[in-house]
């Protein structure tokens, strides 16, 4: 009776062990909808930021909407065009016809998430993107406290800050933070106020920043729109 007991036991195990939904490869229909995006980059010795959406048709094609600060540009300037994109069973693929470069990219998260580079000679640069989520977004949809972490060059020097934004859900918005760096070459306490915006659609804007809230409002990409102040941050609810 043990030794059947032992077996059953072992059996149980063993089923168990064995995978309920094998992972039967990615294609283009795979990334279908609306997906938020992030991108630093350098020209030559030029930095530049993108943030917007792109598109995906599930068949091939796309489309990309998005502001670029920095890198060829002197201030912010909003960007849209038609693309197109391949992705390999394995998750790799390409997007090419974008604004700024064409990419080469990885699923990462088990499909929750694509991270990518740039890829071409001259252009050097990585970003990430993810869904912006199903339904409507607006401002409500960020309401509450969250925390950044923001890398950025002013007027070519670097530094780099995090601290906590905090949205009203009506329209303003106040920050605090930490930065060390900048012209000032000191680490410092600052605090700001601003007012913002998000459309349907997941992208925004602050009174000086551009942004793209995804996975349905749990995560915010955010670029600098000023001329001269080049940088992006990722906001996090706390």
């Amino acid at each position: 009776m043990r030794r059947i007991i032992i077996v059953l036991i072992s059996l149980v195990a063993m089923a168990g062990s064995v995978p309920t939904q094998a992972h039967t490869g990615y294609s283009v229909s795979s990334l279908r909808g609306r997906w938020g995006f992030f991108e630093e980059f350098r020209v030559g010795d030029k930095y530049g930021t993108s943030v917007g959406i792109v598109r995906f048709d599930g068949a091939g094609g796309c489309k990309v909407e998005q502001v670029t600060n920095g890198g060829t540009k002197a201030e912010a300037v909003e960007q849209e065009t038609d693309c197109t994109y391949t992705l390999r069973r394995g998750g790799r693929g390409t997007i090419t016809g974008a604004p700024t470069a064409p990419y080469s990219f990885s699923i990462a998260e088990h499909g929750k998430a694509i991270v990518f580079i740039h890829d071409q000679a001259g252009v050097v640069g990585h970003g990430e993107m993810r869904p912006t989520g199903p339904g409507r977004l607006g401002p409500q949809s960020i309401a509450g406290r969250w925390s950044f972490i923001h890398p950025a060059e002013l007027g070519g020097v670097y530094e780099t800050s995090t601290g906590t934004y905090r949205f009203d859900g009506l329209g303003e918005c106040f920050g605090k933070f930490r930065v060390n760096g900048g012209a000032v070459h000191r680490p410092r306490d600052e605090s700001f106020r601003c007012t913002y915006d998000v459309e349907r659609d997941g992208r925004g804007q602050t009174s000086v920043d551009h942004l793209v809230v995804v996975d349905s409002g749990t995560r915010i990409y955010l670029i600098h729109g000023a001329a001269f102040n080049v940088g992006w941050a990722e906001l996090t609810r706390l």
